[in-house]
């Protein structure tokens, strides 16, 4: 960290807006913080603050990239870096947030029950309603064309976060994400973010 109020403004954010210290599945930036918040449990009658912000940028998926998007993208992380004082110059003012933070926990992993053509109902970023049709499966070789479609539901109220790039599911492959502020029931322990 560059300087005391950095460690002021990280300590701040973290007891304001909780992070998942182990969410399972060793991701890059928590690989690097993991360590910090072990030492500050461990000596907890010390004030030890966290010595490093690391943050995974997922930017966009396979088939979502194009040339505009790409530039926003880019325009934005290097804001991010201005407002960190890695990078020179103003980054104007701060955005306001889009949406909260959402547990791990209250992530709803919609899983194919059976074999088929996804057909989405929903896009990722959209409004989810808990018990919403999120996507339908299409058996092309249904005998009765009238109950060829599966639909998927999901448990969270929330938002989607992301869906496969395939449009053909397997029996038990993760079809998308829908997060929402609410833990559910079955989603404790192991790897969080795929499970």
């Amino acid at each position: 960290l560059n300087s005391t109020n950095q460690a002021a403004d990280i300590t701040a954010m973290r007891d304001s807006h909780p992070l998942a210290v182990d969410s399972g599945g060793s991701p890059f930036d928590e690989a690097l913080g993991r360590p910090w918040a072990a030492l500050a449990e461990h000596f907890a009658d010390k004030a030890i603050p966290p010595a490093c912000l690391s943050a995974t940028v997922e930017l966009r998926g396979t088939a979502d990239v194009d040339d505009a998007m790409a530039a926003t993208d880019a325009d934005n992380l290097f804001r991010f870096l201005q407002r960190r004082g890695v990078v020179a110059g103003d980054p104007g003012p701060l955005p306001e947030a889009k949406c909260d933070a959402t547990p791990f926990e209250g992530t709803d992993m919609i899983v194919a029950p059976v074999a088929g053509v996804v057909v989405y109902h929903k896009a990722p970023g959209d409004r989810v309603a808990a018990g919403e049709i999120v996507a339908e499966i299409v058996d092309p070789i249904a005998a009765d064309p009238t109950k060829a479609r599966t639909p998927l539901t999901s448990r969270a109220a929330g938002v989607m976060v992301g869906r496969h790039l395939m449009k053909f599911a397997r029996p038990g492959e993760h079809i998308c994400k829908v997060a929402g502020p609410e833990p559910l029931p079955d989603r404790v322990g192991g790897n969080l973010m795929t499970d």
